[in-house]
């Protein structure tokens, strides 16, 4: 009986161990446990670099022809529009030139007309027929061949933009590839630059 006494001793002695320690756990001061509350905020990260601004066309504006300028009609750095007279050369000859032409062409034009009427009628040989339109044909050449050269003497933006430094002046002498302006289409610029790594 004294062996059974001391073994339950042993027994309860070891569970009130237990106890203790969870008695004495449950009554320590908390654990200390820091929060943060988590919300969306703005982030900016910037980086400096050098780059390049580049127009969506860049155009150096020349001269066709030797001539003189009559009249410029456009400041360095205005804004123009597709087709906008930029600069005037010197005509006179060629507009009188052309003037001819158009009574010439006009005239072989109404010949041709009177021989054709002719032709039907069989009062003329064909080949005089023949020799007529090659006549307003040559004419019309010499005609179109002016108006182009006319043409070359109004220079115009081929699109819009801005102009750059005004080179020429009133009287000037140009010559084909004579530097008149520059024109740069800056509705939307290309921006060239490298971005360090990090």
């Amino acid at each position: 009986m004294a062996a059974v006494v001391s073994i339950g001793l042993v027994a309860l002695t070891g569970c009130s161990g237990k106890d203790e320690a969870r008695q004495r756990g449950a009554g320590g001061p908390p654990a200390v446990v820091t929060t943060t509350v988590l919300a969306p905020a703005p982030w900016s990260d910037s980086i400096e670099a050098l780059g390049t601004a580049v127009a969506r066309e860049s155009l150096v504006i020349t001269a066709k022809v030797s001539e003189t300028v009559a009249q410029v009609r456009f400041e360095s750095g205005q804004s123009v529009t597709a087709g906008q007279v930029l600069v005037t050369l010197s005509d006179r000859a060629e507009v009188g030139g052309l003037n001819e032409a158009a009574a010439a062409y006009r005239a072989a034009q109404s010949l041709l007309e009177r021989q054709q009427g002719l032709a039907k009628r069989q009062l003329i040989a064909a080949s005089q027929l023949d020799v007529q339109r090659a006549a307003r044909d040559a004419a019309k050449g010499r005609l179109d061949q002016l108006r182009a050269q006319v043409s070359d003497r109004v220079i115009t933006a081929p699109f819009d933009g801005v102009l750059g430094l005004r080179q020429v002046s009133t009287g000037s002498l140009v010559t084909p590839g004579t530097v008149i302006t520059t024109l740069d289409d800056v509705s939307s610029i290309k921006l060239d630059f490298t971005v360090p790594e990090r």
